[in-house]
């Protein structure tokens, strides 16, 4: 077991294929107050782990730990579509899929180079 600490969250990687940490957590009621983790889901491999808000995600190398992209969509969006829920990454890492709270899917796909 591999036990990692980001600022704000804690991060256990178990053996096994793909991990979802649930975290409890409610939405922003204020635009001051900083915004609560959903969930941390690393993907098959283990070389990468994505931090989901309700607006924001951010995706992580697992290790060495560094951010490596973070994606944040407009309040006028979150608004409109609802607020990130869950994801799912692909069994390749290829890409990655969220739900949102009012039904949509939203998909991020990767490419190399």
């Amino acid at each position: 077991m591999l036990v990692t600490r980001i600022p704000g969250i804690l991060f256990i990687i178990l053996d096994g294929s793909e991990h979802n940490l649930r975290l409890p957590g409610c939405s922003r009621s204020d635009k001051n107050q900083e915004p609560h983790v959903f969930c941390v889901v690393g993907n098959r491999d283990k070389t990468l782990f994505v931090v989901v808000t309700s607006s924001i995600f951010y995706i992580y190398l697992a290790n060495p730990q560094l951010l490596l992209c973070l994606f944040k969509r407009s309040d006028d969006d979150v608004k409109e579509k609802g607020e990130y829920r869950k994801v799912y990454w692909r069994h390749d890492s290829s890409a990655i899929c969220f739900t949102v709270c009012f039904s949509f899917f939203f998909f991020f796909f990767f490419q190399k180079g």
